[in-house]
């Protein structure tokens, strides 16, 4: 049997760049963050070996977009309809949803990496990167 649950970094890639996310389905239901501000709720089912993605994301003002159309100037949420074969989600093969344009990947993590889905996510991430930032300016003032 398929099993969905977990905490995973989801790369993206489309025809303007790429993007990361931290997404977290536990007992059918997906939140997450992107590094592009987005953030995304939804479902994911298993049916008759068919894995069902029934998602939303919402970007705010001025997000990033890696599909090529400008950024948003107010809040946009957009939908995710897609399915694909248990055996395409096993197989741990980029996705290709043809809708969108782009490629996913979806890579288990460690649970701990889940509140970078929730709705604290974004700063989780940046203290993440904050803490990165001083750790290489100290690095860097001894000469290293």
């Amino acid at each position: 049997m398929t099993t969905v649950d977990g905490t995973y970094s989801v790369a993206a890639s489309a025809i303007a760049g790429t993007s990361l996310a931290i997404c977290v389905i536990k007992d059918g239901v997906l939140t997450g963050n992107d590094v592009g501000g987005a953030r995304y709720k939804g479902v994911v089912s298993v049916a008759d070996g068919i894995v069902q993605f029934r998602v939303d994301y919402t970007m705010p003002p001025g997000g990033a977009l890696i599909w090529g159309t400008s950024t948003t100037e107010v809040w946009e949420t957009r939908s995710i309809n897609h399915d694909i074969s248990a055996e395409e989600w096993e197989s741990g093969k980029p996705i290709y949803m043809p809708r969108e344009g782009m490629y996913l990947i979806f890579t288990p993590v460690p649970e701990e990496w889940s509140a970078a889905a929730g709705p604290d996510g974004f700063a989780v991430l940046s203290t993440i990167l904050a803490n990165a930032d001083r750790l290489w300016k100290d690095r860097e003032s001894i000469g290293r």
